[in-house]
């Protein structure tokens, strides 16, 4: 039993309450919540995945994932392509296409010579959206809503409309050649001579410049970004015939990859998610394999959808395992809520994120167990069971039982939590056999001497009351008073 004692000095009534605090959940849950699996090189399984939504309104979803990339735990990646290999040809005409840029189901260009801005369809048709207002447009890059280009005689960056009118433009302070957006900010490439690629903002302020490899400093570059590609984002292209992949975190570029070919005169370079693109002089769009098989292990059906009020909806994930190495694949999946039309501020959460960790061609184990009240061995239903490695929850049955299965060799941190009953955590290691651990929770029981204090101060004064909490329970109690 504690004593403890409060003075106060003010000239308010107060009013002193004890409560417990209560956990919100959000209104769509996701079961399960995170998911493990094994499989085998060159195989696939299908895993569902039910998104509950508990309130009355629709709810729009739309799901994606994110390879979580650990090279000291990660074993495995994606098997590589041929790097420079033709894999199809259009005929643009026209020539001097010196900007590609891809939106997600088109590819656009902007012609040098005549200031021509198309867009083309993967069946070949070319529509023709309008003439820019500006002579010698110069690379061209998609930000999700517009475009980005620049100009080599205004010496101006340019954002556009898809129809070709002129939202806004930057200064750079120097002959632009080539521009992509990396989702937050821009790379353009400044000719003086010789060039240098320059990091600004989207409102242009700079942000940094690049140290390029003395091979590099070429003029008339052009750039594209990947965001598929981890290790090296940024692809540069020399017009006489060199491609370049660079790792661009630090201010030193490092070369990762580099392809040289004897065929000058090709301009612009684009990236659609799978390969690179590029022009000929002769106005030939030309779509090169990028030497990486994009990592394409998880697919969702839907992959977004509206959630009825009060419903559910099953999304399968289908897991394959084609081209790609030996190893554990640790993932992170998103699943983003919003209002079927527009953003709701009501939203309880907006985004969830749960692993999917996979193993390919490799051993894995399980790990289960049940929880139970230290008081009485009574089984604890509800409780919270999480990972520390992964973002994988389960939760206890009737019985108390849980489990994790297929999960990868490694050290692990597990924890417990349960209403009314203090958290635990236990460290296993899975190596070479299924681990069972079960748990016993802890309680303790909140009692004060009184539940209520009122007393009304005159200013200036002050006032001091004692009472005593006792715990009940058979485990320590940490306690505040609000």
């Amino acid at each position: 039993m504690n004593n403890c004692r409060w003075i106060y000095t003010t000239s308010a009534v107060i009013i002193l309450l004890f409560m417990a605090i209560s956990h919100v959940f959000a209104e769509v849950t996701v079961d399960p919540m995170g998911i493990a699996a094994a499989i085998e090189i060159d195989d696939s399984l299908t895993v569902e995945m039910t998104l509950a939504n508990s309130g009355e309104d629709d709810v729009a979803f739309s799901i994606g994932f994110d390879l979580i990339v650990d090279e000291e735990n990660r074993r495995g990646g994606p098997r590589r392509d041929d790097l420079g290999d033709v894999l199809e040809t259009y005929e643009v005409g026209d020539g001097l296409w010196y900007g590609l840029g891809w939106d997600g189901d088109r590819m656009w260009g902007v012609n040098d010579g005549n200031s021509r801005f198309v867009a083309m369809d993967m069946d070949g048709e070319v529509e023709d959206i309008t003439r820019l207002p500006f002579n010698h447009p110069m690379g061209l890059s998609w930000d999700g809503d517009a475009f980005w280009t620049t100009s080599y005689t205004t010496r101006l960056i340019y954002h556009i409309d898809v129809e070709g009118e002129i939202i806004e433009t930057i200064n750079p302070n120097g002959t632009p050649t080539g521009i992509t957006f990396d989702g937050e900010n821009l790379w353009w490439v400044r000719y003086e001579g010789g060039s240098t690629i320059r990091q600004i903002s989207t409102e242009g302020e700079h942000l940094r410049t690049l140290d390029l490899p003395d091979n590099m400093q070429q003029s008339w570059l052009s750039v594209t970004w990947a965001d598929e590609h981890r290790d090296g984002h940024l692809w540069v292209f020399w017009h006489h015939g060199a491609l370049y992949r660079l790792n661009v975190e630090e201010n030193q570029a490092e070369i990762i990859d580099e392809f040289e070919w004897n065929l000058p005169n090709n301009f612009g370079v684009e990236h659609d998610g799978e390969n690179l693109w590029y022009s000929t002089r002769q106005g030939v769009w030309t779509v090169l394999d990028d030497g990486i098989l994009e990592f394409h292990m998880l697919e969702f059906d839907p992959a977004e959808g509206v959630i009825p009020g009060e419903d559910s909806e099953t999304v399968e994930m289908l897991v394959q395992s084609v081209d790609v190495e030996a190893g554990v694949y640790n993932m992170q999946i998103s699943i983003e809520l919003s209002e079927p039309e527009e953003e709701r501020d009501d939203l309880e959460q907006s985004l969830i994120q749960i692993s999917a960790v996979i193993t390919v061609d490799g051993d894995t184990h399980d790990l289960a167990g049940a929880v139970s009240d230290a008081a009485d061995d009574q089984a604890v239903e509800g409780a919270t069971i999480e990972l520390d490695r992964f973002l994988i929850t389960r939760f206890s049955d009737g019985e108390g039982g849980y489990s994790f299965t297929d999960l990868p060799p490694g050290d692990y941190q597990v924890s417990f939590s349960a209403p009314d009953y203090l958290p635990a955590s236990e460290e296993v290691t899975i190596d070479e056999e299924d681990v069972e651990l079960d748990v016993a929770l802890l309680h303790s029981e909140f009692t004060p001497s009184q539940a209520e204090f009122e007393v009304a101060l005159e200013p200036d004064l002050s006032y001091t009351f004692d009472f005593e909490v006792e715990n009940g329970g058979n485990g320590p109690l940490t306690y505040s008073a609000t």
